[in-house]
């Protein structure tokens, strides 16, 4: 997304990564080349997609980190067919899981350096109603390197 700073899908839920704006970081910044992976978008959460390759040899393919499994799950698409998906509405059975009554106003609201940290996580037993947990603003460059570790 060369000249874009980036794409906002879904009421801001999902902010794929391109050059960059003053709230949202560029693709190349917060890339892991040393690693062979492109840091591709961020969601609200601070779940996160990266490009890679699972196995040597293979076709490079979009992963998504979720904070509900804490683990990279190879979602078997490319980059163009993630996105074309993404932005054709993929968003709303992707992240049926992790959303709750009213996310629409509170993720439009968020602004996009800011994600929603949930309390209990998802990743447990207490956090699986969102509809129960605590939700508070959150730096979502903090909130990413909460669940992952990836700065």
């Amino acid at each position: 997304m060369l000249n874009s700073g980036g794409l906002i899908i879904d009421h801001g839920w999902l902010r794929v990564l391109g050059s960059g704006t003053d709230q949202l970081p560029d693709v190349v910044s917060r890339s892991k080349p040393e690693q062979g992976l492109v840091v591709t978008a961020f969601d609200i959460l601070g779940g996160h997609f990266v490009w890679g390759v699972s196995t040597p040899g293979a076709r490079p393919t979009i992963h998504y980190f979720g904070p509900d499994t804490l683990e990279y799950e190879d979602l078997d698409q490319g980059y163009a067919d993630w996105l074309a998906a993404m932005v054709g509405g993929a968003t709303t059975d992707f992240y049926r899981e992790l959303r709750w009554d009213g996310w629409q106003t509170e993720v439009a609201a968020t602004p996009l350096d800011q994600g929603i940290h949930l309390w209990p996580p998802p990743s447990t037993v207490e956090g699986k109603d969102l509809n129960t947990v605590a939700r508070s603003r959150m730096n979502l460059a903090e909130l990413v390197s909460y669940y992952s570790g990836l700065e």
